[in-house]
């Protein structure tokens, strides 16, 4: 998404399908991610991984968290630990990695986007709802911000009437972060070595909560 976004790829493919030969056109208004700051929201293991990508792109890396990485951490991943506020004033790219609980509703809204450069992207492929989709295509339509792509909504399917439809310099994609066959033959994988272990006498791997010691045995 970021790179679709900062380089126009779905205008660069509609003209070129049109017979358009967009070659020089699209430059003053496309970017590359080397030398940019990238700004991730959550720094859990998903934003880790797209810490190492975008470095890979020779981006730098800061991030917020309630539960910041230690520095052992950091130094590793190549990322620093800042202040919401500075997030977004100093983000190019700002990517959202956080869960939808009652805390993150809308955690990006009117607000947060009047603190992030008019230059920058904001990329949620984590979910809907936490990104206020309004306020987020009025900026974009009044230029406050650069682009934006956007994976997840507050309705799925989109309705017909969702404001993003409608919104300059966006990408929208339904739903498909983990939409590919690997993804579902990872999930289906770590489902039965799950089973087997729980077979085995033994603990499922990533628990939400610990199962607590009862008197009769683990239950």
């Amino acid at each position: 998404l970021v790179l679709a976004v900062s380089r126009h790829l779905l205008l660069a493919d509609a003209a070129l399908r049109r017979g358009e030969w967009l070659r020089w056109e699209l430059r003053p208004s496309s970017y590359d991610l080397g030398g940019k700051t990238v700004g991730l929201l959550g720094f859990g293991r998903i934003g880790r991984q797209v810490a190492h990508l975008v470095r890979a792109f020779g981006a730098g890396v800061i991030y917020h968290d309630v539960m910041p990485a230690n520095a052992e951490t950091e130094r590793s991943i190549g990322a620093a630990f800042v202040p919401f506020d500075e997030l977004l004033s100093r983000s190019d790219v700002l990517s959202v990695h956080v869960p939808f609980i009652p805390e993150t509703r809308h955690i990006i809204g009117a607000t947060e986007i009047a603190q992030m450069k008019r230059s920058a992207i904001l990329i949620n492929a984590a979910r809907g709802g936490l990104v206020d989709e309004v306020e987020l295509a009025t900026a974009l339509r009044e230029g406050r911000l650069a682009g934006a792509g956007v994976d997840v909504y507050d309705t799925e399917p989109i309705p017909v009437d969702c404001p993003l439809l409608t919104a300059p310099n966006i990408v929208l994609t339904p739903h498909i972060a983990a939409g590919t066959r690997d993804a579902l033959t990872a999930k289906i994988d770590f489902c039965v070595l799950n089973m087997l272990r729980i077979t085995d006498g033994l603990e499922p791997l990533n628990l939400v909560k610990p199962l607590p010691d009862t008197p009769g045995g683990r239950k």
